[in-house]
């Protein structure tokens, strides 16, 4: 903190690098108080091409070891992240750095200052969320690398630096065994029961976790790499990651929407008053709408309600309690073979709920404003 605590302080890093490493050498280096871990990925072919695949965020850490990382930096602007790649693709090229790589840096949170800490030329633990994001297969584009391929070709799986894109949010969390009664230290024995997590935007990199399955001492303690996306399709994300009571009201909101605009519409051409209104008052449609129309419409809404509720709430109670959390979501992953036969009896259920309501919810409002419709006289 002061000049005085510097002398000191180096004095300890120079003993902890000669034991460590052999070497007393040390290096000074700018204090950033809040700092922000961001790192770029890139790519060179052996042709002289390189790209870059964007940032990813790794600040949550623990014990100066990544914990969480995330793709892209959320806290970073257009302008700044262009910057930041920039830097790394020049650092690379300067090198004449090929295959797969990471230019690491640290961002000051109160300035957006960035510094270059390192490279780890190396496919790092966290690639997972670069992959989910950009659609580029890491690990496959460096063994096309290797083999000579020329990044922008097809089979290279590395696509021109113009059409690499950033799609949707990814986040990697690590499954390990540690014992947190033990100052997290890493844990080993038989595992008893696993269940992995699953469903809809949800990447597994694993292997060794399973019911039965001895982790041993002998290894790192790092079992699955769980990594959800948010991307095509955010709102099903969203669904998925609701409890019972938002997935009910979204569930009666669905099949509520419709009959409103039905009821509504419905009655647009069949109000004799409304002409007459108009044409009296020099009222605007919008007028008509808000002091005629909605008003006449109502009570029907409110009574096909009453059918698409119950129906909607069945439909969603017995498929949260058939299928967890994935009820919808197991549907859609029958086409990857990752489904179980409660979860897909589950989703379907929940399906055909909001159909029989809706299509009920519909009919009813209809054959009410035809009865209103003839006995008005229209």
């Amino acid at each position: 903190e002061t000049e005085a605590d510097l002398g000191p302080a180096m004095e300890v890093a120079r003993r902890e690098a000669a034991a460590a490493f052999g070497n007393d050498e040390v290096y000074l280096e700018k204090l950033v108080r809040r700092a922000r871990h961001v790192e770029v990925q890139v790519l060179g072919d052996t042709h002289g091409n390189l790209v870059h695949a964007f940032e990813r965020d790794c600040s949550v850490q623990r014990r100066n070891q990544k914990v969480v990382e995330r793709a892209p930096a959320p806290y970073l602007a257009d302008t700044r992240r262009a910057e930041l790649c920039d830097a790394a693709l020049k650092l690379a090229r300067a090198a004449k750095y090929t295959h797969a790589g990471t230019v690491e840096f640290l961002m000051d949170a109160d300035t957006d200052a960035f510094y270059f800490i390192e490279v780890n030329p190396r496919i790092q633990v966290e690639h997972t969320v670069t992959e989910q994001v950009t659609g580029i297969d890491i690990v496959k584009a460096q063994i096309r690398i290797s083999e000579g391929r020329r990044i922008g070709d097809e089979d290279s799986y590395v696509p021109r630096q113009e059409d690499i894109r950033l799609n949707g949010h990814a986040v990697q969390c690590r499954v390990t065994t540690e014992d947190p009664e033990n100052g997290f230290t890493p844990d080993y024995g038989r595992i008893a029961v696993y269940r992995s997590a699953a469903g809809f935007g949800i990447r597994l990199d694993g292997g060794t976790a399973y019911a039965g399955a001895v982790i041993t001492p002998y290894y790192d303690s790092l079992l699955v790499k769980v990594t959800p996306i948010v991307a095509i399709y955010p709102l099903l994300a969203i669904w998925f990651g609701f409890g019972i009571g938002p997935k009910v009201a979204i569930a009666a909101l669905i099949t509520f929407f419709p009959m409103l605009v039905n009821a509504v519409v419905g009655l647009r051409s069949i109000d004799p008053q409304a002409h007459d209104f108009m044409r009296v008052l020099h009222a605007s449609r919008w007028q008509v709408f808000w002091r005629l129309r909605l008003p006449s419409s109502l009570p029907y809404v409110f009574a096909a309600l009453r059918i698409s509720v119950p129906l909607s709430l069945v439909g969603a109670v017995v498929a949260e309690f058939l299928s967890g959390s994935s009820g919808m979501g197991q549907l859609i992953l029958i086409a990857n073979g990752d489904f179980d036969t409660a979860g897909l009896f589950g989703a379907a259920l929940i399906l055909a709920a909001m159909g029989v309501s809706l299509t009920a919810a519909v009919s009813y409002v209809e054959g009410r404003v035809l009865t209103w419709h003839d006995s008005s006289g229209g």
